[in-house]
Formats: C-alpha cells, structure tokens, sequence
C-alpha cells in the first residue's frame, strides 16, 4: 500500500510541474504592450543575424551595454544576458527609427564614421535616426542605413560592426517568450523537500521574475 502511495504521490507531483510550466508559458506570461511610436511591422523586439552565418548577430562589445561602446557581430556568449543581443525600434516620427538594445534603454544606436556606437538619445542628432529598407524577395531582412550609409561589416564572422556606402542584408529574427523550470533535485524520495527556480524572459526580452513561483 505505501509503494503505491509514494507512486501516484509521485505521478501527482511530476503533474503538478507540468501544469505550472504550461501555465507560465502562457497565463503566467501576460505580454507587454507594444514599444510606444512602434511601425505596426516593428512592433517586436528583435535579435539581428547575418544573414549568411546564423551563429554570428549583433551585440554590443564585451555583450554589455554601455554608453561609448559599440557593436558587434560575435555569437552569444556562455555567460552573456540574454537581453544584450535583443534590439528594438522606436518611430523618430519622420520616417526614421531610433535603435535601442534592449539590455540598455536609455542609450540608442549612433553611426560613426566607421563604427555603430551606443550613445544617449538626442533627437537633434541625425546620426542616430535609422531607415529600416526591407529587401526585396524576402520576409525578414533589411537594410540598416543612416543617411546615405549602411550597417554593414567586412566579414560574417567574428568582427566589428562598421558604416558603408553599399547596402548590405541582415536577418531580423523575433524574440519569442522562453521559460526554463529548474529542480533542485532530480531523484527524491518520499518526505524530501524540492525547489524550483523559474527563469526566462517575455516576449520583449523583459526578464521574467520568477521568485514567486509556488508549488
């Protein structure tokens, strides 16, 4: 009698977990509104790929954001936030945009004469205002020019993002919701104490808070 207790006390339990994390991927996730003077067809927070190597996106240097630094093409790191390779775009209200990283959203992307650097917004400033140039033939590439320059960089692999005058693509690829449930044990036994740890981040690339999760 007690081993088939401790079974379905255990059967019971693993369904409980699977019922939390489903209702954390969907109720316990409300979705944030919009970014504000967001186009209708960039209103996402995105993560920005070369379009010929898919390991290789932009993030600021180091993967923080800071005030000076600028952009590169590397891939995520190990320890990186997640938060420093997300992007999104705020309509400048004249047919530009302006460029935020999400880890940092007081600073905004600024063309230099050879580099894209993260500076404090200025709305006098030209050199941070951004045409997004959708390429024709496909769903999720753009053009990133500022003026009569683009982003663009020398290679696909390992290097700093710079300013062109010739156009090149790059992939804009939409932050989708992820949650991972972590126990602190994989094997219990009755009467042992199990705790979970709740981590991720919305749909705009908020991080989630996952201290108040209850079994």
């Amino acid at each position: 009698m007690r081993r088939r207790n401790l079974k379905k006390a255990v059967r019971s339990f693993i369904s409980l977990l699977m019922v939390f994390a489903m209702v954390l991927g969907t109720m316990g996730l409300p979705a944030l509104a919009a970014e504000p003077g967001a186009a209708d067809e960039l209103k996402a927070t995105y993560r920005i790929y070369h379009p010929d190597n898919a390991t290789q996106r932009f993030s600021p240097g180091a993967d923080v954001a800071s005030e000076g630094n600028t952009l590169w093409l590397w891939e995520q790191g190990a320890n990186a936030s997640a938060d420093c390779e997300m992007f999104w775009f705020e309509d400048a209200g004249d047919g530009t945009y302006y460029w935020y990283c999400r880890q940092a959203g007081d600073l905004v992307m600024q063309a230099e004469t050879s580099t894209v650097s993260m500076q404090r917004k200025s709305a006098s400033n030209n050199a941070q205002k951004w045409n997004l140039e959708k390429v024709e033939g496909t769903e999720d590439q753009y053009y990133l020019r500022n003026g009569d320059r683009y982003v663009s960089t020398p290679t696909s692999y390992h290097t700093q993002v710079s300013m062109s005058d010739t156009p090149q693509a790059w992939r804009l690829e939409t932050v989708e919701a992820s949650t991972e449930l972590t126990l602190s044990s994989k094997v219990t036994r009755r009467g042992d104490n199990v705790t979970a740890s709740v981590t991720g981040y919305d749909k705009d690339g908020i991080a989630i808070d996952g201290s108040g999760a209850v079994f």
